[in-house]
């Protein structure tokens, strides 16, 4: 806030305006100013693309923010410490009063109605804090000018009209602060400011505004950010070549029985089996037989007897006996004409993936970071190797996964991190095979006796949310580019929003079942991106410690 004179001087009885005075009140501002040259204070924009993956307009996060966390992963500290620097332009020598004031949470009022930072909702003086961090100096408190932990602290002009005075911030993302100085000979002036009541007189409102009838200068609203540092590794690529690991099956037709099990039907019986272990692992996929054609998998039953054995619809004849075949399941169907990538590796996407993850995170004051980017996560340790069906992890060593094999990053209390791994589909019994069977999407483990403990990595599964958003696709439907076009945008909307929701599990301690009641994108089997973390979510997200907890 800069001020310049002259300044009109309001004075009320009762609250009722009755006179107006001009004061030449020296021009002059406070700024804050970061004490670390890689952690500036920042001028906050809301990007334009938010809009894209949002219902909810943003507009109220802009303005000065600042990055408290630790200055990297190896960091035993936070950055809280600050300057609030006052300048007023023709009062070299002069002493100044400056007060410090937690002003309401700058949420728009259909967010805060559930007091989401604030405990009395749309007012302030009441950040959900916890009081004191650790610090290199001991027990430092938040909110107050370190000099003596006082929220009220006096410094005295230099030569230049100038003064600096140490400020003390919270960790906790959505705090935020305003000070006001003003001259010590006109110091009532300064206890007349209030940040309780937006209808009463000398309201600090949460911005950059001027106070009306405060004959001082008064410092922009700066909000405390943090950054969780999202590092996105991935299976590697299917094999090529025929194996069941790859969805592929060749071999030789050993037997044939026609109007099995009913009239028109066919069962084959093949010299290789379908499957290790799953039932139906290549319903409607598709058998090729050479010199006979292509015929659609009806079933392909598991059993110690018919682990062989495919049924198909079709009537092709005992003579498709010792001819080659190639089995080829219906994952990964419908990838050319919807015009998507091969499904992993999916680590080359991180750009995309975090732009869209930051919009949903940005109403809890969280910068999701892309740690890919920052040379966090090398490329040489983001692969694990593929395989087919990978459970996310089980209740024992005997049930553990790889899928934190390639993990680089730790979560600690001052450096948020998270590993998202992209892998294939789940184990057997949820990887939508049989078609019937719901495909899981994703899982972010936990541990403890109360399964509330994060283990700091969220598993997405490529093509369970493939399998979910196309299902089957009819020929004429497969044949329309508008319709296949309009798939394409919903099965990106449906995987980044896998994405957002398993990352949202991490924090809290608490059961995944009590993440899912919040609703919102965090309701069971996950949202699309453009549904909306709720309040309940985001209460969830700003206090937590460390990512992980």
């Amino acid at each position: 806030g800069m001020t310049s004179a002259p300044l009109r001087l309001v004075v009320e009885k009762d609250g009722v305006e009755v006179a107006e005075l001009v004061a030449n009140i020296a021009t002059g501002e406070i700024k804050w100013e970061s004490i670390y040259a890689d952690n500036p204070v920042e001028d906050f924009k809301v990007p334009s693309a938010y809009a894209d993956y949002t219902t909810k307009p943003l507009k109220w996060l802009e303005g000065k923010r600042y990055f408290v966390d630790g200055a990297s992963a190896a960091a035993q500290s936070f950055r809280i410490r600050i300057n609030a620097k006052v300048r007023l332009a023709g009062a070299a020598g002069k002493t100044v009063e400056l007060r410090a004031f937690d002003v309401d949470d700058p949420t728009t009022v259909d967010w805060d109605s559930e007091n989401l930072v604030d405990t009395n909702g749309l007012a302030g003086d009441d950040n959900r804090s916890g009081g004191a961090y650790p610090g290199d100096n001991g027990s430092i408190h938040e909110g107050t000018f370190s000099s003596a932990f006082l929220k009220t602290t006096t410094v005295t002009l230099d030569a230049n009209g100038e003064a600096t005075a140490e400020f003390i911030l919270s960790q906790k993302p959505g705090n935020n602060y305003r000070i006001a100085g003003v001259l010590n000979e006109s110091a009532s002036q300064i206890d007349s400011l209030q940040v309780t009541d937006s209808t009463a007189s000398r309201y600090v409102a949460p911005d950059a505004k001027p106070v009306r009838g405060f004959a001082g200068v008064i410092s922009p609203t700066l909000t405390i950010w943090r950054k969780l540092n999202v590092e996105i590794d991935s299976m590697t690529a299917a094999p090529t070549g025929p194996s069941i690991e790859s969805n592929v099956v060749t071999g030789q037709i050993h037997y044939y029985s026609h109007d099995f099990p009913s009239t028109g039907k066919s069962a084959v019986i093949l010299d290789t089996p379908t499957s290790s272990n799953d039932e139906d692992q290549y319903q409607f996929g598709v058998l090729n037989i050479a010199g006979f054609g292509q015929y659609q998998v009806q079933s392909s039953p598991f059993n110690s007897l018919s682990s062989y054995t495919l049924l198909i619809n079709e009537a092709p004849g005992a003579g498709i006996i010792s001819h080659s075949f190639e089995l080829r399941d219906d994952d990964d169907s419908y990838l050319l004409e919807a015009n998507l990538p091969p499904p992993l590796p999916q680590d080359t996407n991180h750009e995309a993936i975090i732009e869209v993850v930051s919009a949903k995170y940005s109403p809890a004051f969280i910068q999701v970071v892309n740690a890919n980017r920052l040379g966090l996560n090398p490329a040489s340790s983001r692969r694990i190797d593929f395989k087919l069906n990978e459970r996310v992890m089980g209740p024992g060593p005997a049930y553990a996964s790889h899928f934190d094999d390639a993990k680089d990053l730790t979560d600690t209390e001052y450096f948020w991190a998270h590993t998202l791994v992209f892998g294939y589909q789940s184990e057997n019994s949820d990887d939508g095979d049989p078609n019937y069977q719901p495909p899981l999407q994703g899982g972010t483990p936990k541990t403890g006796a109360l399964h509330d403990i994060s283990r700091g990595y969220s598993v997405v599964y490529i093509e369970a949310n493939r399998e979910k958003e196309f299902g089957y696709v009819s020929p004429q439907l497969l044949a329309n580019p508008t319709f296949m076009r309009g798939r394409h945008v919903e099965y990106y909307k449906l995987l980044y929003g896998t994405v957002a929701h398993e990352i949202g599990h991490s924090p809290g301690k608490q059961w995944e079942d009590t993440d899912h009641d919040e609703g919102g994108l965090m309701q069971s089997g996950g949202s699309k991106i453009d549904i909306d973390f709720t309040p309940a979510s985001v209460r969830r997200f700003r206090p937590t410690k460390s990512w992980s907890n």
